[in-house]
């Protein structure tokens, strides 16, 4: 019963946290043009690498831990508080290093107020809570503050934003939802952690650091080739292409983050499972990956099938090159979702967290050689080709690891 809630409460969460940018896009589209909705897209693609350093795989790695020690309250305040203080470290250290790029390359300095109000979101990533409540399954108070978060976000770039005068507005407060989600979560965390907490030690944050490590590379790699094509279309072909690309990668992620609800209730779960039942693990897995891939696999053939008309509800005429790069997207969905499920829930909790970060460090370097070709020959079709790949290469390198130490044999019986 508790894992369905948290997976409802997930979901509940998960739809508003894309719904909300579904509205966002035309509205934005509309208010501050085109090319203003592309500066939008590149700032946030921009922010994104400076927010691997502050995440540092603490979402894959912190929830995992935090569900282990989370009969043990003591051991609970002392951890919680060694990854918190790594956390706000390394955010200060994000958004200073984001603070020099901008000064220090031009094409980025043309627009420096747009990119430091999109750093907020690095700001949003050190206090978010997000790790400590998914840990010890308190999905219901995570999915009240992100939905509390993102509709004030939407409520003032609606009330704030109204031409391309209030761009770097709109920057600030596209960055402000993990702001607003942190405010709501963490007084009600404090109040169930019985208001402890201890100041981080050197000893602690070097372990702490040294154990994510693994993840902090695969979290970088996910982050390249997921990021980059955004950050390379606005380099190379505009602010207004990267709009048009930006768009249709966002509707498509859109549709593989409807399950991601099922994947991080899953997580903590499977996780005690991996260390103490294993064949329990393998069978909560298989029952739950079949009917996802099947759902994900037919979303993706009606996101192509009603794109056009997706297009056209959503955005004007200047964005109908759209609807054509979401047909070539349309097996991402899908691709994510094994992804998902094969690193998230069973590479990591399994004990090959190097394993995954090698594949997803092979799987940037892949997606840094494909997208710079791609996008010279075909433009924002070129870059859409090149992340199917990218996400194909992945689901097959997550594959062959399994089946390399045995563990897909066991799946299959």
């Amino acid at each position: 019963m508790r894992l369905a809630a948290n997976i409802g409460a997930l979901g509940l969460m998960q739809a508003i946290s894309y719904a909300v940018p579904l509205v966002a896009m035309p509205y934005l589209v509309r208010t501050v043009s085109p090319e203003g909705f592309g500066a939008l897209i590149f700032a946030q693609a921009l922010v994104r690498y400076f927010c691997m350093l502050a995440e540092y795989g603490f979402p894959l790695s912190a929830p995992s831990e935090i569900a282990v020690a989370a009969l043990q309250r003591d051991r609970l305040v002392e951890l919680a508080s060694q990854i918190l203080g790594a956390k706000l470290i390394l955010a200060a250290a994000s958004l200073a290093l984001l603070l020099t790029a901008v000064a220090a390359v031009p094409r980025l300095r043309e627009d420096w107020a747009l990119h430091a109000a999109a750093g907020l979101g690095i700001l949003a990533v050190g206090v978010s809570p997000a790790w400590l409540l998914q840990g010890m399954e308190r999905m219901y108070v995570l999915a009240a503050a992100g939905i509390g978060g993102q509709i004030a976000s939407l409520a003032l770039l609606v009330v704030l934003v109204e031409d391309p005068g209030d761009l770097v507005l709109a920057s600030a407060i596209l960055a402000s939802p993990g702001l607003f989600a942190a405010a709501l979560g963490w007084p009600v965390l404090a109040r169930q952690l019985g208001g402890r907490a201890l100041w981080p030690n050197f000893c602690g944050l070097r372990t702490i650091l040294g154990r994510g490590w693994p993840l902090f590379t695969s979290s970088m790699g996910i982050q390249i080739y997921v990021n980059s094509n955004v950050f390379v279309v606005g380099m190379m072909v505009g602010p207004a292409a990267a709009g048009i690309y930006g768009a249709a990668e966002r509707l498509a992620r859109a549709l593989a983050a409807a399950f991601y609800p099922l994947v991080n209730a899953l997580y903590p779960r499977v996780s005690r499972l991996a260390a103490h039942e294993p064949a329990r693990a393998r069978l909560l897995l298989i029952k739950a990956s079949r009917p996802a891939l099947g759902a994900a696999v037919t979303a993706g053939v009606l996101m192509c099938a009603f794109s056009e008309q997706m297009v056209a509800l959503l955005f004007d005429n200047k964005m109908q090159k759209t609807a054509s790069i979401l047909c070539i997207l349309s097996p991402v969905p899908a691709l994510i979702v094994a992804s998902q499920f094969l690193g998230v829930l069973v590479l990591i909790p399994f004990g090959w967290r190097s394993q995954f970060a090698r594949v997803t460090l092979q799987a940037a370097v892949v997606g840094l050689a494909v997208i710079f070709p791609a996008v010279m020959l075909a433009d924002v079709y070129g870059a859409a080709g090149a992340h199917v790949i990218v996400e194909a290469y992945v689901v097959v390198a997550m594959v062959w690891v399994l089946r390399a130490h045995g563990w897909w044999r066991v799946m299959r019986r």
